[in-house]
């Protein structure tokens, strides 16, 4: 039982410092989700590979943000992104993508 209940507090705390936000909320304020892991809804419209990762561009109806991914995925999907916010001189702002899900 205590086992339990020790397995549901660690859950709650993670999914409590997750931030669900828009990608424009993101890209508004990137500072403050920096190094937090966020999660966020929209449609692949664009990728390219760089250093044997995968770029997406994920967008909503008022913005875009790049989510780097281990794998290619099909353009025009809609996708649910969980994954710590990032920056790199070379792409700017970007989502590490620790899940995605296709929906």
């Amino acid at each position: 039982m205590m086992k339990k209940v020790i397995i549901l507090l660690i859950s709650l705390l993670l999914i409590a410092g997750c931030t669900n936000s828009s990608i424009k909320k993101i890209n508004d304020n990137p500072e403050k989700y920096l190094g937090k892991e966020v999660i966020i809804d929209g449609q692949i419209n664009n990728r390219f590979m760089k250093s044997s990762e995968w770029y997406i561009s994920v967008v909503d109806p008022e913005s875009y943000i790049l989510v780097q991914s281990k794998f290619d995925l099909e353009k025009n999907s809609n996708v649910t992104v969980t994954g710590i916010l990032s920056y790199d001189k070379s792409v700017g702002y970007f989502i590490k993508s620790r899940e995605v899900r296709v929906k």
